[in-house]
């Protein structure tokens, strides 16, 4: 089942719309990144140029990518993991796709070599947990790397699993990894972003991908899900936030793909009763999803649950796709038709280019899922 079949059809006149309102904006002070900035902006002029034929645009997905790159900051007291896994992930989608006539592997040379430093840095800080400042998101970036030079870069991740073991933190309700950031409830950060679920997604896509052997990770992940649990049973009077990054959906589908891999049903339902809550929360009418971006919005829960009904089949996470899209096709008419839009995200052009190539993503087969985290 193809992924245009779980949702409405796209007017290409609103994918049009998007694309002349972000042209229109090119005047704006440029940034790096891939939900706000110019990273995404060349993602979504690559799909913009396939959906349409209209080969013009990949010298416009180029130029965006270059502008990126000059936003990039390697003052290492700033740099931000999720920035440099966001560019190696997008520096060899559109050479595959033919947007940049760069070879990635010498593109990313020096940034290689930044990162182990980083990754061995974040260690020793005790910045573990995170894809956006942890380890965790250096290791995502040598695991979007490993995909096309798999010699180069297994000793890496190999090592980084040794690590992940040796920093765990045992409690009597399991373990869990040292983080930046902490819940106020809990003291135990969950999400994709900052907090253990990073992690646990991190390590059953490694042992998908033959990077880690499960048998030796297996109990620090059974670990890390049993304070995952004991924590949502704490906080399950808490309203689920709906976001892949740094809310429950994020969280969910770290115990789904977990549950997958290990093959352990356990693992898998907590997983699904959470996502059932985030799934009946955008089906809720009167709660309004938060932001509109391409992972922390409306754009990646649409990706997000679009993802989770092909590895389950549960038609549930398919009208949740279907809803969150319904958002973003009704914010994106209501601009194009003319009228005063309500602010936001979409409203003032920061989420186009996520909302954009979202709205693409939901027409066919223009595949970009592992930018997104949906690793």
């Amino acid at each position: 089942m193809g992924i245009s079949s779980v949702f409405d059809p796209v007017p290409l006149g609103q994918i049009e719309g998007v694309c002349r309102r972000m042209q229109a904006q090119r005047h704006r002070e440029p940034s790096f990144g891939l939900d706000y900035g110019c990273l995404g902006q060349a993602v979504f002029y690559y799909l913009y140029a396939r959906h349409t034929d209209q080969e013009a645009f990949l010298r416009e997905s180029a130029d965006q990518f270059d502008r990126a790159c000059a936003c990039v900051n390697t003052d290492r007291s700033f740099v931000i993991p999720r920035d440099f896994c966001d560019l190696g992930a997008v520096v060899h989608y559109l050479a595959e796709g033919g947007a940049l006539a760069v070879e990635p592997g010498y593109f990313l040379g020096d940034v290689d070599a930044f990162l182990h430093q980083g990754l061995e840095q974040a260690l020793r800080r005790g910045a573990v947990s995170g894809f956006t400042t942890g380890a965790a998101g250096y290791g995502l970036y040598f695991l979007h790397r490993a995909r096309y030079d798999p010699a180069r870069f297994a000793p890496t991740l190999e090592r980084l699993a040794d690590w992940l073991a040796v920093f765990t933190l045992k409690t009597p309700l399991g373990c869990c990894w040292p983080s930046t950031r902490h819940q106020t409830v809990t003291g135990v950060d969950l999400t994709l972003a900052y907090g253990q679920a990073s992690v646990v997604l991190l390590l059953a896509a490694m042992v998908e991908l033959g990077f880690a052997d499960p048998r030796k990770v297996r109990s620090v992940v059974a670990g890390a899900i049993a304070l995952i649990d004991h924590c949502l049973k704490v906080t399950q009077s808490h309203t689920v936030r709906v976001s892949l990054p740094e809310g429950h959906l994020g969280t969910a589908y770290a115990l789904l793909r977990a549950g997958l891999v290990f093959d352990t049903p356990a693992w898998k339902a907590l997983g699904e009763s959470l996502l059932r809550h985030c799934a009946h929360s955008c089906q809720d009418s009167r709660r309004k999803l938060p932001r509109a971006g391409i992972r922390g919005g409306v754009a990646g829960a649409t990706l997000a649950f679009a993802r989770i009904h092909r590895l389950t089949d549960n038609a549930l996470y398919g009208e949740a796709a279907r809803q969150c899209q319904r958002i973003l096709l009704r914010q994106t008419k209501q601009d194009e038709d003319g009228n005063t839009p309500s602010p936001g995200e979409v409203s003032d052009g920061k989420a186009l280019s996520g909302v954009g190539a979202t709205l693409i993503r939901s027409s066919g087969q223009l595949d970009f899922d592992r930018l997104i985290w949906l690793i």
